[in-house]
């Protein structure tokens, strides 16, 4: 697929629709293959997204551990009312995450959640989700038999479940929460999730409650990175262990009551546990986690029943000592039945429990032959082994054999333990790849969630420190092994944590990935969309499969087209890393095919072309390079105006989008009767566009209004400009209502432009109104998700800090622009790249603060960090930077002269002058204000230092330039022109000429008189 605009996203292989009946039927390409009504009763819902309720099996000691085993008591936490209140409160966003280690208690809240809200009426539970993988399922994987295509069908008629119980959630109009374990396992289909209740408008009714061991990474492709990332609390709600806030006393009476309870269960299940028990003593020292605690005491009761394990390793890791004496009793299972595995055997068994998940007996029977590849481990009774497994393990849901033991923390403890005590490195990952190697994608992604998750294990007294590496190591040794279903699997649970790994696997030069396999990693990241923290992965990708093409391009048409295709993605994923000028040439180089290939065939390679005309305009405006940007943007819209003639509903979308961009390009270069002509006609195809279909097109059109009326306002036509911006807030308002976590955004946009022509026409105290409720919002959602929005609170604060100094308010509207500046610092720090444009800009605005409060030598310090900024800035990229250079030249010369500094004052408004006239002899439309600005203030330096004939020649050539603009258009230039005349006048009368300099003067009182007539 090719990629459009600033960011890579993904198409689907496989696609859900909603029918008119109420049905939710999921598509292989174009034929149906699965179908679920939406529930019309609650009941019918809840068994959609929930599923049977199924008890847990209690044999296995550690399962007594398990939030759902109803053993122990859960003890209230706070965090539940906070969660309880988030959930039942109007607005707010639609998902968050709990996070906390191994055992901190996420599922015991959760539980306790679920059971509040459902008092309330509320459906609530845990949802299984579909695999990451459910998109690239292929009819031909659904037609085969065997495990692999029950797979492949289970995950399709999940997704369609799903889906149908989200959409009854609007139908039956019930509350309800979806719990979704595990999440960092699962990131991509949570954003599903978030696509499929925007889908149904079920923002009001669904909230999504996420548990995770960690937010590293993968949560910002939901938070920052995800179209509705407005949805999402950005932070997560960090749970520390239960008794970190108790006394002593406290401590000590749940610890009592746990042992009661765990010594009770255990009589009732035939253990003999003396009744002195009860006065086991509370280990000193503290719990790492609230898992810690119980286990801890449920230890004090088995080792009460029973006798210290092997060992005994408790005073080490309480889950280690339970696992003790689970092994007691999976070792007796097997020897019941004559299996006699050994330590080492038995170990493995339990391993491939953990990180295996057969569908049938027969698989699982040849799971267990892969144990005789283990070092140790002999040959043995395959079928034997797997009834037993199952008897002791088994799966709750009935789709598999067996499950992993619960909880996952004694999982994790058993798999640490198993690699510590390997002989070696080498036999650890050997060992590894006997069980869970091979080409079975569901196998790898199965054991790569056990091991990732594995390595979060809470370790605070470093017992598992050399197992939590080799841990590592083995799951690194599995992509390199076995990278076609490794490095995929990888991609989505860590593409960070492996990137080393998934990287030199993409090279292929030492193994690695075919080219083949490299296309199906392709393709698994346009169906995950773009995130941050795949980005230069994605570039490798790009680069690989761009090295392939290249060498056969020149075959035939679709080697060309395919080659082009993979330059074009290339392109956009180089850009978001910021390598915009490798970025250029490989668009450059697609533009060059796809021009070629259109010539020969414009029916069938037009719109490639189109694409990629619009995609390296961003790239060469990106790069300062604004005539060539608007050059390929104009071509663009040529084109996609001519499909549009011959196919309106398919095309006329797209010409509306390069028009709008193109009224863009047409602004940065100064034609701005065009570019008005450009966007008018961009906003009238978005008004009949939204007039049909509101829902689609509505915020398209609030984006075009935004942008007429910067172009209106460019040329002066304010009172019109204010009409089109207060159209684009009236829309934007009203979607902010309907869903402000979407909309919100957009609306402070517009208010701060709103401001903008407000001001422009004297309105300042409706000005003032406008731009404080931007910030406010902008504030509200920076608090709640500052990556994605400190930037734009910053730019809303700088125009804050205008509006408040048109109304006397100076004070005020220092403090806002400090508050600007320190954010903008911030960011720089952070990304210099991205934020020292937006940092100098700020600084300059608060120079000219300082100056007006008398605060001179502030005000020249913070002007002089501007310009070293921008000239830093310029010498690296003169096209973009010169201009803001010259713009902070002239406001240094300003501060300059204020402080009696005037020669170096007029040094730096002679380098203004000196760019700007460079600037304004290659581009007149969009440079010649600015260089009758520059003139007319070195006009100003010259007269303070006595060079009064100088300064007349500059101000006389100030009035010609302004002249000149304010009759091709008046509204916009003759406030200026009359400036220009004023300053004339003094100079002259400096000269003695004192007849010209009345006349000058008469002139800008004229002017003055006929704008106040224009604008009562």
């Amino acid at each position: 697929m090719d990629v459009a605009g600033g960011r890579s996203v993904g198409s689907a292989v496989n696609s859900v629709v909603v029918t008119g009946d109420h049905s939710v039927v999921l598509l292989a390409g174009d034929r149906q293959v699965a179908e679920v009504p939406v529930a019309r009763t609650v009941v019918e819902l809840e068994r959609l997204l929930f599923g049977p309720a199924v008890g847990p099996d209690l044999s296995l000691v550690g399962s007594w551990l398990r939030p759902d085993a109803g053993v122990i008591q859960a003890e209230p936490r706070g965090e539940a009312d906070a969660l309880v209140d988030w959930c039942v409160s109007a607005g707010g966003p639609v998902v968050r995450l709990v996070c906390g280690s191994g055992g901190q208690g996420k599922t015991h809240l959760a539980g306790q959640v679920c059971r509040r809200l459902r008092e309330q009426g509320w459906s609530a539970g845990v949802v299984s989700v579909p695999s990451p993988s459910w998109r690239a399922v292929r009819l031909s994987d659904l037609t085969q038999g065997g495990v692999a295509g029950q797979r492949a069908r289970r995950d399709l008629e999940r997704v369609v479940e799903l889906t149908a119980g989200v959409q009854a959630a609007v139908r039956v109009r019930v509350r309800t929460l979806l719990v979704v374990d595990y999440a960092e396992n699962v990131g991509p289909v949570v954003a599903e999730l978030l696509d499929t209740i925007a889908e149904a408008d079920a923002a009001r009714w669904v909230r999504v409650l996420l548990l995770a061991r960690t937010d590293a990474d993968w949560f910002r492709a939901l938070s920052v990175d995800h179209r509705l990332h407005d949805w999402v609390h950005p932070r997560p709600m960090r749970l520390a262990t239960l008794s970190r806030d108790w006394d002593q006393g406290r401590e000590q009476d749940v610890w009592a009551r746990a042992v009661e309870r765990f010594a009770t269960h255990a009589r009732q299940r035939g253990f003999e546990v003396p009744s002195g028990v009860r006065q086991a003593s509370l280990p000193g020292g503290g719990f790492g986690t609230t898992l810690d605690l119980y286990a801890g005491a449920l230890l004090a009761v088995l080792d009460a029943a029973n006798g210290p394990g092997a060992g005994d390793p408790g005073d080490l890791d309480a889950l280690l000592g339970v696992l003790r004496h689970e092994q007691r009793q999976v070792s007796a299972a097997l020897n019941a039945v004559g299996l006699d595995l050994g330590e080492v055997g038995q170990a493995w068994a339990v391993a491939m429990v953990a990180l295996t998940a057969p569908g049938t007996v027969d698989e699982a029977v040849q799971v267990a032959g892969r144990l005789s590849g283990v070092s140790g481990v002999g040959d043995l009774d395959g079928h034997g082994l797997v009834r037993v497994l199952g008897g002791l393990f088994p799966d709750e849901s009935w789709e598999r054999v067996w499950q992993a033991p619960k909880p996952d923390r004694l999982t994790d403890v058993h798999l640490l333990e198993l690699a510590a005590r390997s002989s070696s490195r080498q036999q650890w990952i050997d060992d590894l790849a006997a069980v869970c190697g091979g080409d079975d994608p569901e196998v790898a992604a199965h054991a790569t969630a056990v091991l990732r998750r594995c390595l979060s294990t809470p370790d605070p007294g470093r017992v598992w420190r050399d197992g939590l590496g080799l841990v590592r190591d083995g799951l690194a040794g599995l992509a390199v092994r076995f990278p076609p279903v490794y490095v995929p699997a990888l991609m989505v649970v860590d593409p960070v944590g492996f990137e080393s790994e998934i990287m030199a696997a993409v090279d292929g030069r030492d193994g690695g990935l075919s080219l083949a396999q490299v296309e199906e990693l392709d393709a698994l990241l346009h169906r995950l969309g773009f995130a941050t923290t795949r980005t230069r992965v994605a570039v490798a990708v790009g680069q690989r499969l761009v090295a392939a093409r290249r060498t056969d391009a020149a075959h035939d048409d679709v080697s060309q087209d395919r080659y082009a295709r993979e330059l074009n993605n290339l392109s956009v994923r180089l850009g978001e890393v910021g390598r915009r000028d490798e970025g250029l040439t490989a668009i450059e180089e697609a533009v060059t095919i796809r021009r070629r290939m259109a010539e020969a065939n414009p029916a069938a390679y037009l719109p490639s072309l189109a694409m990629s005309l619009n995609n390296l305009s961003l790239r060469l405006g990106e790069l300062g390079r604004r005539d060539e940007g608007l050059t390929a943007i104009e071509e663009a819209v040529t084109i996609r105006r001519r499909m549009a003639e011959a196919n309106p509903a398919a095309y006329l979308p797209e010409l509306a989008t390069s028009l709008n961009n193109l009224s863009v390009r047409l602004g940065e270069v100064g034609r701005r009767d065009e570019g008005l002509t450009a966007i008018e006609e961009a906003v009238t195809i978005r008004r009949r566009l939204a007039e049909a279909n509101p829902a689609a097109y509505l915020p398209d059109l609030a984006m075009s209004l935004n942008n007429l009326s910067v172009r209106l306002g460019e040329l002066g036509r304010r009172n019109e400009g204010l009409t089109a911006i207060e159209e684009a807030v009236t829309i934007r308002r009203r979607l902010a209502e309907a869903n402000p976590a979407a909309y919100l955004p957009n609306l402070a946009g517009s208010l701060n432009n709103l401001s903008l022509w407000l001001g422009e026409l004297g309105r300042r105290n409706e000005a003032l109104t406008a731009i404080e409720e931007a910030v406010t919002i902008r504030r509200r959602l920076a608090e709640a998700n500052p990556a994605a929005y400190l930037p734009n609170l910053a730019g809303s604060l700088n125009n804050l800090s205008v509006r408040l100094g048109e109304l006397g308010r100076r004070t005020e509207g220092l403090t806002a622009i400090e508050e600007a500046v320190t954010i903008r610092r911030r960011l720089a720090e952070a990304n210099p790249a991205a934020y020292l444009p937006n940092l100098a800009g700020s600084l300059n605005n608060l120079s000219l603060w300082l100056g007006e409060l008398g605060r001179r030598d502030e005000a020249l310090a913070a002007i002089e960090e501007a310009t070293t900024a921008y000239r830093r800035l310029a010498e690296a990229n003169p096209a973009a930077y010169l201009p803001d250079l010259a713009m902070s030249l002239n406001n240094l010369s300003v501060r300059m002269g204020e402080l009696g500094r005037q020669d170096e004052g007029l040094t730096a408004i002679e380098e203004a002058v000196t760019i700007r006239r460079r600037l304004a002899e290659a581009n007149p439309a969009a440079y010649l204000p600015d260089l009758a600005m520059s003139l007319n203030n070195l006009s100003v330096r010259m007269g303070e230092l006595g060079r009064r004939n100088e300064g007349l020649t500059a101000i006389e050539e100030a009035v010609t330039i302004r002249r000149r603009l304010a009759e091709a258009n008046p509204a916009a230039y003759l406030p200026n022109l009359a400036t220009s005349l004023n300053n004339l006048s003094l100079r002259l009368r400096q000269l003695g000429r004192d007849t010209e300099a009345e006349r000058a003067a008469a002139e800008a009182d004229h002017i003055r008189s006929k704008l106040r007539a224009m604008n009562a």
